[in-house]
């Protein structure tokens, strides 16, 4: 569906910057995180300073989530906190989503660190802000991480809370992601 979307905008004239930025969110979803940093910086190569933004902010959350994967955690944290920090990554189309997606990652860098004293504040955060979105999907996510920090604090009712929470999420809405 994005390649021809992307072929439909080139055959029109128009550049195919929504349908990049729609392939980066799918690369990230699936994992392929060099892939969505290639899309971003060959979006970002050639954007305005404003349609920069966006495409600098999903790089820098995929070089996050790898470094993540190869336990590097301190790199990890530092690209999340860089699309947090307004003075890096300065507001743009769907900003909300990318830094919230950064502070589950600095939760799940944290967690993955062994560092609790840093994932519980953090996951505190994400869940705060994922409860005042109607985003189904974010607010499952919040639960399970939450959940996660309590059964890594070893605090089996809270974690019995938060995945009950998460379920109950889960059950009202058709969300295969968190599901």
């Amino acid at each position: 569906i994005v390649r021809s979307g992307r072929a439909t905008a080139e055959k029109n004239g128009n550049d195919p910057w929504l349908f990049d930025y729609r392939e980066a969110w799918l690369r990230t979803l699936v994992f392929d995180f060099e892939g969505a940093r290639r899309v971003c910086d060959a979006v970002a190569a050639r954007a305005t300073p404003y349609l920069r933004r966006q495409p600098e902010a999903i790089a820098r959350f995929a070089i996050g989530c790898a470094e993540l994967e190869k336990g590097r955690h301190e790199q990890a944290a530092r690209s999340f906190e860089a699309v947090l920090d307004p003075a890096v990554t300065a507001k743009f189309f769907l900003h909300w989503y990318w830094r919230m997606s950064a502070q589950l990652g600095l939760s799940n860098v944290w967690l993955a660190a062994g560092d609790l004293g840093r994932a519980r504040p953090a996951a505190d955060r994400f869940l705060e802000s994922a409860l005042q979105t109607s985003e189904p999907n974010l607010q499952a996510l919040g639960w399970d991480v939450q959940a996660r920090v309590a059964m890594a604090e070893k605090e089996r009712k809270r974690a019995e809370d938060a995945i009950e929470r998460g379920l109950a999420v889960v059950e009202r809405f058709p969300i295969p992601m968190a599901a």
